[in-house]
C-alpha cells in the first residue's frame, strides 16, 4: 500500500500514519466499542488491536493479561471463559462512557473493517492457532493480509509468524535503555552498544527476523532523527510509541517517524497539520 512507504513523511510534507492505540483511548475506555467507533469517526488510518484468547478460545480485546486495570475484574484472561468475562468485566468510565463491556475480535472488526490498516498485537501466549483464527476472522470481513501488520516484543513470536506466513508484515517493538555514557542496551545482546553502532545493530537484527519495521520508544533522548533516518534508509518502516502530546507530535514529525502509536489521534493529527501548513508557508 502507498501509505506504507518507508520514506520520511516530513520529506514528502505528508502526515505520519496515526495508529489508534486500543481505539481513541483518551476519550473512551481503551479497547471498548466507543473507542473504536471514535477512531473510525475521526478517520484514523490504522487501528491497533491487542488480542487474547479466553479459556474457551474466544478472542477478546485487552492490552493486559488481566482486565483488573481497565475493569477491576481480577484474574488472567486465559484462565476464564468468555461468558463470565462478558458478564462481570465492565470498563471503568472514561470520557462519559460507562457500563461498556469487553469486546470480541469479531465485534471490533465489525466496527473498524473499513480502516486501511490493522496493527495486530498478540498480548498473551502466542500460538499458530490464534494466528489462524485471526486471519480467518479477517477474511470474514474481507480484510486481506496486505492490510495487516503484526508487531510484537518477542522475537520467537515474530519468527513463528514469518515462518508460517512469509508474506505477512512483522515488526518488533524495541524497548532499550541509554545509560549516562550514551551507550544502549538492546534486548537481544548482553553487551551495551555505542550510539554510533545502534542503527547497525538494529538493522542486522531486523534482517535476521525478516522484519518489515521496528517500533521505537517516543523518547527524544533515546530515539534520534538520525537513528530513524538510518533505519529508513535500510528499508525499515519506523513507528514510534506513544505520541500523546504536542511536544512529542512536533518532535517526531520533524524527526521523520513513519507512524505514531497514539491514544489521541485526532489531537496529534491537528498538531502535525499545523506544522505542515507552517512548512508550506
Amino acid at each position: 500500500m502507498d501509505i506504507l512507504t518507508n520514506s520520511s513523511p516530513i520529506s514528502r510534507l505528508q502526515e505520519p500514519i496515526y495508529i489508534s492505540h486500543r481505539g481513541e483511548a483518551a476519550d473512551a475506555p481503551e479497547g471498548s466499542l466507543p473507542a473504536y467507533q471514535l477512531a473510525v469517526k475521526r478517520q484514523l488510518p490504522c487501528i491497533k488491536l491487542d488480542v487474547h484468547y479466553t479459556r474457551d478460545k474466544v478472542i477478546i480485546m485487552s492490552h493486559d493479561e488481566s482486565l483488573q486495570r481497565t475493569t477491576a475484574w481480577p484474574g488472567a484472561i486465559k484462565e476464564q471463559d468468555y461468558a463470565s468475562l462478558k458478564e462481570n468485566a465492565i470498563f471503568n468510565p472514561v470520557g462519559g462512557y460507562s457500563g461498556e463491556r469487553i469486546v470480541t475480535f469479531a465485534e471490533a472488526l465489525a466496527v473498524v473493517k473499513e480502516c486501511p490498516l490493522f496493527y495486530l498485537d498478540f498480548k498473551n501466549d502466542f500460538s499458530i492457532e490464534i494466528l489462524n483464527d485471526i486471519l480467518a476472522q479477517c477474511r470474514d470481513f474481507a480484510i486481506g493480509q496486505e492490510r495487516l501488520i503484526f508487531p510484537n516484543f518477542i522475537a520467537d513470536t515474530l519468527l513463528s509468524i514469518k515462518r508460517t506466513y512469509p508474506a505477512l508484515r512483522t515488526l518488533r517493538h524495541l524497548s532499550y535503555q541509554c545509560n549516562e555514557q550514551g551507550n544502549y542496551h538492546l534486548p537481544w545482546q548482553e553487551e551495551e552498544v555505542a550510539a554510533e553502532a545502534l542503527a547497525e545493530n538494529i538493522i542486522k537484527h531486523a534482517r535476521k527476523l525478516e522484519l518489515f519495521g521496528v517500533s521505537l520508544p517516543a523518547h527524544p533522548d533515546k530515539t534520534s532523527p538520525e537513528l530513524i533516518a538510518k533505519l529508513q534508509e535500510n528499508g525499515l518502516w519506523v513507528p514510534v510509541w506513544f505520541v500523546n502530546d504536542e511536544v512529542l507530535a512536533k518532535y517526531f514529525f520533524h524527526a521523520g517517524a513513519n507512524a505514531f502509536v497514539t491514544d489521541c489521534g485526532e489531537k496529534v493529527r491537528a498538531v502535525v497539520r499545523q506544522e505542515i501548513a507552517w512548512l508550506r508557508g
